[in-house]
């Protein structure tokens, strides 16, 4: 079992408020969704939750099977897609996913070719030059066929279109098991798998 502990965490950009005494104990296996109008402070509850941001007030907590995780052992624990995460852009596709895989651990029953031929991305394909839709589902599928505890996904299905976006629910269906995950959306389909859904505009 995977926690992440949020005691009254808040958090304030150049003197803006983006939200206040924000707490929430989430176990795995669940899936919580982080809702909330764009600016609203649902990308740096993410990042604050990931141990990327530092909160201005507040604490979290990382627990495995009850122990502690210290903040800056979490990044083995965690995968991330979002917009704002960029790729290695310089080389071909198979590169970027061949890069990937080395620094992270791939789920089981997945190969780096297998996982371009469910996208249909072209293995020499270079990465600068992929679409704005090809970008985002290499990015999620990096994130989902990785093999760790937490996952974090920011907008998932922004620049998808319909086919994509079904391939999303799906494949988020097919690795979900015993792990703790995020998405950030202030689309309603997006949710229709989690646990709960937090509206971030309650702690304004």
């Amino acid at each position: 079992m995977f926690q992440i502990k949020a005691d009254q965490i808040s958090k304030i950009y150049h003197s803006q408020k983006l939200f206040e005494g924000f707490s929430y104990d989430f176990v795995s296996p669940n899936i919580y969704g982080i809702s909330g109008f764009n600016g609203s402070g649902k990308s740096t509850l993410l990042k604050i939750l990931s141990g990327y941001v530092t909160p201005s007030d507040g604490s979290i907590t990382y627990l495995r099977d009850h122990v502690h995780i210290n903040v800056e052992q979490i990044y083995s624990h965690i995968s991330f897609a979002a917009p704002y995460i960029e790729l290695i852009t310089d080389g071909t596709v198979i590169e970027a996913v061949q890069f990937h895989f080395n620094v992270k651990k791939r789920l089981k029953n997945m190969s780096n070719q297998g996982i371009l031929d469910e996208l249909e991305i072209a293995s020499k394909a270079k990465v600068k030059e992929l679409s704005s839709g090809m970008m985002q589902r290499l990015k999620l599928a990096l994130a989902l066929c990785t093999d760790t505890e937490v996952l974090f996904i920011d907008e998932p299905t922004e620049t998808l279109d319909t086919k994509w976006q079904q391939w999303y629910y799906q494949k988020i269906e097919e690795t979900r098991a015993n792990r703790l995950i995020f998405v950030s959306s202030n689309k309603e389909a997006d949710f229709e798998n989690c646990h709960k859904v937090i509206n971030i505009l309650e702690y304004k």
